[in-house]
């Protein structure tokens, strides 16, 4: 009797490990895993809904240009999520202060040359940055109303 009780919960503990395996629920947006430029996208307004979908952003932007690199983690083999996110950014100017809130100014300066190539030709930079650690990379060209932030777990 004790050897068909120990069966039957053998049995019932496996049944479950394997319905677990097929029924796994999977995120609300499915598999996020992406690597996306800005430039795949045929207006502003796409570009900001696509990349809402990854960052949360502080205050609405007048436009952004990006390089999002993300792999999921989640679903059956679960693992850790990895990112590489570049963004650019211009802003009204009363939305700058959104970006700055509640951190600190960083002493050091940020190397900016993945920039170079998200920058759109017209946006001028010219003023001197201003530089801070928020969930990354955080630079802000306060009289242009742009912002540059680098966020990545990879080296």
């Amino acid at each position: 009797m004790q050897k068909n009780s120990l069966l039957f919960i053998i049995l019932a503990i496996l049944s479950t490990i394997i319905l677990l395996i097929i029924f796994y629920p999977t995120p609300k947006t499915g598999n996020q895993t992406t690597d996306t430029l800005s430039s795949s996208f045929a207006n502003t307004q796409e570009k900001i809904a696509f990349l809402k979908e990854y960052v949360n952003l502080p205050s609405e932007v007048e436009a952004s240009e990006y390089h999002i690199v993300y792999f999921s983690g989640s679903g059956i083999g679960m693992g850790p999520s990895e990112w590489d996110f570049e963004m650019v950014f211009s802003l009204k100017p009363e939305n700058l202060k959104y970006w700055t809130n509640n951190i600190q100014e960083s002493s050091t300066a940020f190397d900016l040359a993945w920039a170079k190539e998200l920058l759109p030709k017209d946006w001028q930079l010219s003023s001197k940055p201003s530089y801070y650690a928020r969930s990354g990379e955080l630079t802000v060209f306060e009289t242009e109303s742009i912002i540059l932030w680098k966020i990545s777990t990879i080296d």
